[in-house]
């Protein structure tokens, strides 16, 4: 009886201790969540401007310019194995909220902009093609690229893009198949230069290629320029067996 009574006492005990710590915590966790809501405040993904309660990623004015610069448009880019197609979201012109949203990508908040872009590609690929069992890839950055902005914008737009295909139920997969051997970024380079250099620093990765026979590959970059990189990237992917498709926020230039 004893015994009984002290391990019942203890029980009360250890319930008091567990519901006074969850207490603590949860009061913690409000009281974050209040700092966090007073110190972060919501800003336009491309001015950045701070957004009212009415507006979600975008001001209304940047939203308006939005909806009349992007128009999905369908191109190609030119390989050694032929032409492979292209879907791009908008034209890559100066100081147009198409360039806003991938110059800041490459800076700051890349999160809540990626998830938009991602939700816009997405849009876009629906209306184009099936997107269940596709592969997602990306052309990813120069070491000089990745230790300016921090992050690699390809390869972040390319998670953000399966993570909105998984929650609309889309079976979509991701694959990070190219390393990147070059220091020199590609911006700084002229088209001829351009060329050599993709060839030489983009690798595809042989054992994770081995599988891509007859699968749908979605490959993915934030601007398309000259399309050197991409068509590279997209040389290779062929040469495996797969069937390419090239994805992009932007395209500069002309289309070919």
């Amino acid at each position: 009886m004893f015994i009984q009574k002290n391990v019942k006492y203890f029980d009360n005990v250890q319930l008091s201790i567990l519901l006074a710590f969850d207490t603590i915590l949860c009061y913690n966790i409000r009281m974050i969540k209040l700092l966090k809501s007073l110190l972060y405040v919501p800003k336009c993904v491309a001015c950045r401007c701070t957004l009212d309660d009415t507006e979600h990623f975008m001001c209304s004015v940047c939203a308006a310019k939005w909806i009349y610069e992007a128009r999905p448009r369908t191109s190609s880019i030119n390989s050694a194995m032929g032409d492979v197609p292209l879907i791009y979201l908008a034209r890559y012109v100066p100081f147009s909220v198409t360039h806003m949203l991938v110059w800041q990508s490459k800076r700051v908040e890349i999160t809540r902009r990626s998830q938009f872009l991602a939700a816009e590609l997405l849009l876009a690929l629906k209306s184009e093609m099936p997107l269940n069992g596709a592969y997602v890839t990306y052309v990813p950055c120069s070491a000089a690229t990745l230790r300016s902005s921090g992050s690699d914008q390809s390869e972040t737009l390319a998670q953000a893009l399966v993570a909105e295909a998984a929650n609309e139920d889309f079976d979509v997969q991701l694959l990070s198949l190219f390393s990147n051997r070059s220091s020199v970024q590609q911006k700084s380079l002229g088209a001829e230069a351009r060329a050599e250099n993709a060839r030489t620093k983009h690798v595809i990765d042989a054992k994770k290629a081995a599988n891509l026979r007859g699968k749908k590959v979605l490959l993915i970059d934030d601007v398309v320029t000259s399309g050197a990189s991409m068509a590279v990237c997209a040389e290779q992917l062929m040469g495996a067996g797969a069937e390419v498709t090239c994805i992009a926020v932007a395209r500069a230039g002309k289309d070919k």
